[in-house]
């Protein structure tokens, strides 16, 4: 079986270790997998913050990045949500790119979702002695993807699994909604914190990178790719004045923010393992 790894624009700048361990893993279960270079970021940001056709073009570039008949993985829901429920709404009126982003949505899988469903795997041979817990994210709920996460972290040998109270709510991030909200997002957060604790402060489980709850595992911890949620929060950045018109999404900021502008590949820690 043949995949392509689609990384992500925070996969490839704060987390290339998660896109190692998927690597791996997805190797270790008997998948050829590639990185197209080409790939950017996925459009996310552009289209919740309404600029519907620079998320059109973004789109195209990642369809043509995919093209061909190779599963795509993501460690991502967010990004999986996207490619698999957005790209055909954003070309609902052309027929020919309509097509395209169905064929890239019916290829593409989260992470969990792909192992479970597509290699029927629920075992990957993990081992990891703690007490942790697990955060739905939004997205995968979006995607119908409910117990997939679980039933892998159920199979994780000396594991002590911990059902999170209300683990269904959102962790409060978002995407830009923390930034124009930061007052609901922060109470969101600090609810999210609090349920956490109360499981005795076993790591957080999450399966999207941008799940505000920070740290990382180590790569070959769980499902090499999964987050701990231990540290401390840092502080909400103050909104912007509201006589301050907003700029423009990824104007500028970062490697892998400048790709997304300038359709250069990625360009952050990521590096392909040969």
């Amino acid at each position: 079986m043949k995949a392509s790894l689609m990384v992500t624009c925070l996969g490839d700048v704060f987390f290339p270790e998660v896109g190692l361990a998927t690597v791996r893993l997805l190797r270790r279960l008997g998948v050829e997998v590639d990185f197209p270079k080409a790939q950017t970021c996925c459009g996310q940001p552009h289209f919740n913050s309404g600029y519907r056709d620079d998320a059109r073009m973004i789109a195209r570039h990642a369809i043509q990045a995919f093209a061909g008949d190779r599963w795509v993985v993501t460690p991502s829901g967010s990004c999986a949500a996207m490619v698999k429920l957005e790209y055909p709404k954003l070309f609902q009126d052309d027929l020919i790119w309509h097509g395209r982003a169905e064929d890239l949505g019916r290829r593409t899988h989260e992470l969990s979702e792909f192992i479970v469903n597509i290699l029927r795997t629920e075992d990957v041979g993990a081992r990891f002695s703690a007490r942790v817990t697990y955060h739905a994210a939004c997205h995968l709920r979006g995607l119908s993807i409910q117990t997939e996460p679980e039933l892998l972290l159920q199979k994780v040998k000396d594991i002590q699994y911990v059902p999170l109270e209300r683990s269904e709510e959102c962790c409060g991030f978002g995407g830009s909604f923390s930034v124009r909200f930061p007052e609901i997002s922060g109470a969101m957060v600090r609810d999210k914190v609090e349920f956490i604790e109360a499981a005795k402060y076993a790591p957080c489980i999450s399966r999207r990178y941008s799940t505000r709850l920070e740290e990382t595992l180590l790569p070959k911890q769980i499902l090499q790719g999964a987050f701990a949620c231990r540290k401390p929060l840092q502080p909400i950045p103050q909104p912007r004045p509201s006589s301050t018109p907003p700029p423009r999404p990824f104007a500028g900021q970062g490697r892998t923010l400048r790709a997304c502008c300038s359709w250069s590949p990625c360009s952050g820690a990521f590096r392909f393992p040969s």
